[in-house]
């Protein structure tokens, strides 16, 4: 398998370890009394369960936001709602038969409380993203056997399938929620495509770049996106038609799903740039200026830390 398809099925669907605050290295530039905090979720070192967690952009009060009981059994891939009042996972909680397939979206309030699913089906679902009128949730699924890009009602209703190709991954979408970026495949080549919402007028991005996740910045002007190009996960930045890509991190570790500081001021991913280059199991936190400097590590675990959103 390579490393580009890891990164999407990982992103896909992925037990808590133990998980040390790092503050000290988080703290420059970013105040305790932030009114969003990150949700993320952690792994042990096997990625056989994981759990969410929320922490602050300092570093500090860690919180563990779900607990999962039964082997394998696990919550991956949080994104907050618009109004940071819930926050919708990718889980296999309910799972009967199948724990690698049978992973379903729910929602459950800010404070880990009311665990709710909003839709059941055979195959895989994952990486939902809020949409900014918090009425839809964007998501990845198997249910055609292939992994495409779907929509749904936050009350489970709805459901409409946006892409067709069976290889689309990573929905994310723009602040006005008229468009969705997503990574998919384009001459063999992994890159970053934007589309409206309804799944219409599918435009490519990026050329050549091996691109994974992508966001759009809360203004609206630019997405932030991790690629490997030249071989390694790095984080680039683009304007939002894809003009200007330039890139953010520099080293031979990976660096990847980038997410946006509610003010546009810092941006979070996760990495494995404090472990050996080779364990794609020991991935934490970072956090560093939009602009790309000032980079300071927000976790310290065992296992997996990953897939921020702020």
């Amino acid at each position: 398998m390579t490393k580009h398809l890891a990164m999407m099925l990982l992103s896909l669907t992925t037990s808590s370890a133990d998980l040390r605050e790092t503050g000290q290295d988080a703290q420059n530039g970013l105040e305790k009394s932030s009114p969003r905090k990150i949700v993320f979720d952690v792994s042990g070192e096997d990625w056989k369960a994981s759990e969410i967690y929320v922490i602050n952009p300092d570093g500090s009060n860690l919180r563990q936001l779900t607990h999962t009981a039964g082997e394998g059994k696990g919550c991956r891939v949080p994104d907050w709602s618009p109004d940071g009042m819930s926050i919708v996972f990718s889980s296999n909680r309910d799972a009967v038969e199948n724990l690698d397939k049978e992973w379903d979206l729910y929602v459950m309030n800010a404070d880990g409380s009311s665990i709710r699913r909003i839709v059941q089906h055979d195959g895989t679902d994952g990486a939902p993203a809020w949409s900014p009128d918090g009425k839809t949730i964007a998501f990845v699924s198997e249910r055609s056997k292939q992994s495409d890009l779907y929509t749904i009602d936050i009350d489970g209703s709805n459901i409409r399938q946006l892409t067709r190709n069976g290889r689309s991954y990573q929905p994310a979408w723009s602040p006005d929620g008229t468009q969705i970026v997503f990574v998919t495949m384009a001459e063999e080549i992994w890159d970053i495509h934007v589309m409206l919402a309804d799944g219409s007028n599918v435009r490519r991005l990026t050329q050549e770049m091996n691109a994974g996740a992508a966001a759009w910045s809360p203004d609206g002007t630019t997405i932030v996106f991790d690629a490997a190009k030249d071989g390694d996960f790095e984080i680039y930045l683009m304007d939002a038609d894809g003009a200007n890509v330039r890139q953010l991190t520099h080293n031979d570790r990976v660096d990847a799903r980038a997410a946006w500081s509610p003010d546009g001021k810092h941006i979070v991913f996760h990495s494995t740039r404090h472990g050996d280059t080779d364990d794609w199991a020991k991935f934490d936190l970072y956090i560093m200026d939009a602009a790309g400097p000032n980079v300071r590590r927000l976790t310290s675990n065992c296992g997996f830390d990953g897939h921020p959103d702020w």
